[in-house]
């Protein structure tokens, strides 16, 4: 984390060098994004599957790794004598984990809307949706039983409260990397190329359903290559402003602050105007029509107690957040 203080997280006002190369890593990113949807459909899909099978193998290289120092050092058998199960009690981990949830799936269900009739053909809503929860699911588990394996296994640098939140992950693999004694490069490698896979599975998911939308909202008068050329540069020059603050400032108002009570409130609104305006009936009878078959009475029930939950997680949250 030293080293990220004296460079990156530095005001670019004052290490110009460092905010230049930061800026250049942002635009190969965004360059290789555009570059896998400038043909559509058909790129978006070999893209996103050669992503994924990347990152599944660099998740079965770790785990292979985690069993290995598992063995030798039982970091998991720890977890029973050290686990704090009174947290449950604590407003924020239902908040922060209801955001989560959404952050994980919500980009997927958009683009299960937009494929519908495309990549999704003849395939079941319902298996679909429940399949893509669950495998978020597993991926979750795993990925945080990975961290604590290895991070328990060997002396490491706690993280303390003045540690920025965005990139304590990246250090922490790094301090565990230099903690272990006789430790090949490859494995914080891997463990770095899980984090860029997801994301780049993330930033493609969601900027080829905004690319749609675009393209069928403005009849498509603008050419795909524009609207994703368009895309692209805006986000970047919005990396590029949202940077220039030191410490990553803006990027945790926005993260810890705006874009979470944003998600979460959008997600109520969202399915109360459904239910209210479409009207739930409405909403059975088109499962049914998709499903031929009748539609269980308890994803009806759900359909009208996901708002009120979520509100009071939310509420409870902030009214926490307010008393402290």
């Amino acid at each position: 984390m030293r080293q990220f203080w004296k460079t990156f997280l530095e005001s670019p006002f004052k290490e110009t060098l460092w905010y230049g190369y930061f800026i250049a890593i942002i635009a190969c990113v965004w360059f290789i994004t555009i570059l896998c949807l400038l043909k559509r459909t058909k790129t978006y899909v070999k893209t996103l599957v050669l992503f994924l099978v990347l990152t599944l193998g660099c998740i079965i290289a770790l785990i292979v790794r985690a069993v290995e120092v598992e063995m030798n050092y039982h970091g998991i058998a720890k977890f029973g004598d050290i686990a704090d199960w009174t947290i449950l009690g604590n407003a924020d981990v239902w908040y922060y984990a209801a955001i989560q949830l959404f952050f994980s799936t919500h980009i997927g269900f958009g683009i299960f809307v937009t494929n519908a009739g495309i990549v999704l053909k003849k395939v079941n809503p319902v298996w679909t949706g429940c399949g893509y929860i669950f495998i978020n699911l597993i991926i979750g588990t795993v990925s945080v039983l990975l961290c604590y394996v290895f991070t328990h296994s060997f002396d490491h640098p706690i993280p303390q409260e003045g540690d920025i939140a965005q990139i304590t992950l990246m250090t922490l693999i790094y301090d565990v990397a230099l903690a272990s004694e006789n430790s090949s490069i490859a494995w914080p490698i891997i463990a770095y190329l899980v984090i860029i896979f997801a994301g780049f599975i993330s930033m493609i998911t969601l900027l080829y359903t905004i690319i749609k939308a675009i393209s069928l909202e403005s009849r498509k008068r603008w050419y795909w290559w524009q609207i994703s050329m368009f895309c692209g540069i805006f986000a970047f020059a919005c990396s590029c402003l949202i940077l220039l603050r030191k410490e990553f400032q803006i990027v945790h108002m926005l993260d810890h602050y705006i874009v979470g009570n944003v998600v979460l409130i959008s997600i109520i609104v969202e399915i109360l105007a459904v239910i209210g305006c479409y009207g739930s009936k409405r909403i059975q009878s088109d499962f049914e029509f998709i499903l031929g078959r009748k539609l269980p009475i308890v994803y009806i029930i759900l359909w009208w107690l996901c708002p009120f939950i979520l509100c009071g997680i939310f509420l409870w949250a902030m009214l926490r957040n307010w008393h402290t």
